[in-house]
């Protein structure tokens, strides 16, 4: 990949993930340090989802809908991100 290549793909990551913290109504730092500990460890954790949802104080049957809706908004990111390797518990949010 050359460096413009490179500079693209990062601007359409930040693009993507500015986005999907807006419409999620989620700060972008809180998301970004949650995708970042997802591909650091290549390990989904249930547990911290829950967490970044929990400054929206929902009742759980909306934070599980609002879960699923942003897990289905950052499975392609992450997927795109991780460059093929698998991410233990991200199959559970495969199309």
């Amino acid at each position: 990949m050359t460096e413009k290549q490179s500079n693209i793909a990062s601007s359409e990551y930040w693009r993507g993930l500015n986005t999907n913290a807006a419409w999620h109504q989620l700060a972008t730092a809180l998301l970004q340090g949650f995708v970042d500990g997802i591909l650091q460890r290549m390990i989904f954790d249930g547990e911290q989802l829950s967490d970044l949802m929990a400054p929206l104080d929902l009742g759980w049957k909306a934070r599980t809908q609002a879960e699923l809706a942003l897990m289905a908004d950052l499975h392609p990111l992450l997927t795109k991100r991780a460059g093929g390797r698998d991410t233990s518990g991200l199959s559970a949010y495969e199309a």
